[in-house]
């Protein structure tokens, strides 16, 4: 029992945090969605993922927001792409990858990445006028296989 309340209350912070975080940035509390269920198939497997924030205003998806506690962010860039590509139509804007202390930003549409810490993220009024490029094309069965590892923590 005493596990569910640790897990609760990390969980709690880590809302908050993210809040915060956003809502310094101008961003609405209103448009935050906090621990989101994805469910994902693929052919052999069911999977469901919590994404501790998706940021979402009128059908638009600003944001997927991941949280880590590993200090090494990198290793799951890919894994992200890879579950945005195959899971969102269209794509989220931006994905970001998080410990609280360190930011990777991701640009869906373009594949690329950006490491530090909040100030990466951009503001709300930058959101609101931002237009993607045409997505990177991607090869699904690739996608599916990295996507599969991520889901594995491997």
């Amino acid at each position: 029992m005493g596990n569910r309340s640790e897990k609760v209350s990390k969980n709690l912070t880590i809302e908050k945090t993210l809040s915060s975080i956003f809502s310094t940035l101008g961003y609405p509390e209103t448009i935050l969605k906090f621990n989101t269920k994805l469910l994902i198939s693929l052919s052999d497997i069911s999977y469901e993922l919590i994404l501790p924030l998706i940021i979402q205003e009128k059908g638009q998806t600003y944001f997927w927001v991941d949280y880590k506690p590993q200090n090494f962010l990198s290793c799951f860039e890919r894994g992200f792409i890879s579950l945005a590509r195959l899971v969102s139509n269209p794509l989220p804007f931006f994905g970001a990858i998080t410990n609280l202390t360190e930011f990777i930003l991701i640009d869906f549409y373009q594949v690329k990445t950006s490491k530090g810490n909040k100030e990466i993220i951009p503001p709300y009024g930058k959101i609101k006028t931002y237009t993607p490029g045409p997505p990177k094309p991607f090869n699904p069965e690739i996608e599916t296989k990295i996507l599969r590892l991520y889901l594995k923590g491997g």
